[in-house]
């Protein structure tokens, strides 16, 4: 393993057990910090933006001609959500109609919505809504977008979003134990589950916030416009595991933190902050099981990760910069140099 590797560079594998504890402990002092840090008072902030629940108004329908109906009432959503334009809903009106008249489907919908293991909307809005109030605290003219929810068999999205709205796809996070499950690779059911879905919906949201320096293509430049997604992520739902926000397990994270030399050294071993060609980058930056050039172990996308831990370290190095002026600054090498960040886990 990863951890263990880097252990043995130490010397110090007879204390695995030791080590394990104390970075357990650091690890979740670290959680701590980082609460008291974005956790800001919203007690006069009010949000009010109801889930629209489009996946029971589909389960009413009874024909072709029906659901065809409901796509022209709802063809924006419709056309971006299935990406089919309205010339084609003719065609997937029958689609969706055969998926909604199926006895499995209908028996999956069922069990996965408002159940004891299922998605509870009630609880969804409630998550949503007070991401949005974060939200409007650092940005006030910001105006939340009308919440939808599909169910189709995994006919459309996981999940769309845009200034305007959102749309969940419900049928995606229903959860390891759901009758029907996406066909995606194993590594990427892990994040097929409800609790992944405010995170997932913040990640995306934060992406219109994320300035960037369009002529800088480095992987530095990559690396930190995830950072500071994540860290969105973070300051919008305070109380989210890190583990949520970047797909990680805790197991990964942890092993991951006290390796952080190791990952560290690799990237200026090799030169890769700022390396701009294509084909590198989606080495260290796209999903996969894992990064094999540095440990069949270390996790994938560990450039993100990288890039988060260096806004972390801006963050806590800079604390006249406010969360606002950080996302604005679309210079990836002055959040760097000002970051200090120099590879170290946050084990002292």
């Amino acid at each position: 393993m990863l951890i263990l590797y880097y252990k043995s560079l130490l010397k110090i594998v007879k204390f695995t057990s030791l080590i394990s504890i104390i970075v357990g402990f650091l690890f979740l002092q670290s959680c701590n910090k980082d609460k008291e840090k974005t956790d800001i008072n919203i007690a006069d902030i009010q949000v009010n933006s109801p889930i629209i629940r489009l996946d029971s108004v589909l389960f009413s329908k009874k024909a072709d001609d029906e659901v065809l109906a409901f796509l022209d009432s709802n063809r924006t959503i419709a056309e971006a959500y299935f990406d089919t334009p309205q010339a084609g809903f003719a065609e997937l009106s029958k689609k969706l109609n055969s998926f909604v008249q199926n006895a499995d489907l209908q028996q999956f919908y069922q069990k996965s919505i408002n159940t004891t293991d299922g998605i509870k909307i009630d609880s969804l809005q409630t998550e949503l809504n007070q991401a949005f109030r974060h939200i409007k605290y650092y940005y006030p003219k910001f105006s939340p977008p009308k919440i939808y929810t599909f169910f189709t068999g995994f006919a459309g999205k996981d999940i769309l979003v845009s200034d305007s709205i959102i749309v969940i796809g419900l049928d995606y996070f229903v959860g390891k134990n759901a009758q029907f499950r996406p066909q995606v690779y194993d590594y990427q059911l892990a994040k097929y589950q409800k609790e992944y879905i405010v995170p997932s919906v913040l990640n995306q949201l934060a992406i219109k916030y994320a300035q960037v320096d369009p002529a800088d293509k480095s992987l530095l430049a990559d690396m930190i416009f995830y950072g500071k997604c994540y860290q969105f992520s973070k300051t919008m739902q305070p109380n989210s595991p890190d583990s949520l926000i970047i797909g990680y397990t805790q197991n990964q994270l942890e092993e991951t933190e006290i390796s952080q030399e190791m990952v560290w050294g690799h990237f200026i071993d090799q030169k890769l902050l700022y390396e701009n060609s294509p084909f590198k980058k989606v080495k260290y930056l796209d999903e996969r099981p894992n990064t094999v050039e540095i440990s069949p172990d270390c996790p994938g996308m560990i450039g993100r990760w990288l890039g988060w831990k260096i806004v972390k370290k801006f963050i806590e190095n800079n604390p006249k910069q406010t969360f606002p002026m950080l996302m604005q600054n679309e210079k990836a090498q002055s959040i760097f140099e000002l970051s200090k960040y120099k590879g170290k886990a946050d084990i002292e």
